[in-house]
């Protein structure tokens, strides 16, 4: 299941390179990969979730959930900062690009005690 998680933050990853920097078609592929890294996880984290907290999955699923919505309001407004400053989008994608290589490469250090 690591595994597929792995792959999942991977595609992710790997669509939102190609929407950034290719043409036209390339916004095309890049939200399909973008969107099956998606559909993937989509699937996973709730049954994580049941495998590793089997009696708090009311609880872990709602910090889940709001985490996610937190972290994407404070990233599309640091985007928009970043990008007044740098008068640039290659800037801020290329910092989120980066913390996301961070988190996907190190996840595993976080992730392996599982107690709450």
């Amino acid at each position: 299941m690591k595994n597929l998680v792995f792959i999942s933050l991977l595609l992710i990853l790997a669509g939102e390179i190609i929407r950034s920097y290719t043409n036209f078609h390339g916004v095309f592929l890049g939200t399909f990969v973008m969107g099956s890294g998606i559909a993937i996880a989509n699937v996973l984290f709730p049954a994580i979730i049941k495998l590793k907290f089997p009696q708090k999955i009311g609880l872990i699923t709602a910090a889940f959930t709001t985490c996610m919505a937190v972290f994407a309001g404070i990233g599309q407004t640091l985007i928009g900062y970043i990008f007044d400053l740098t008068s640039s989008w290659t800037i801020p994608i290329v910092i989120f690009i980066l913390l996301s290589l961070i988190i996907l490469f190190n996840g595993e250090k976080v992730t392996s005690g599982g107690t709450v």
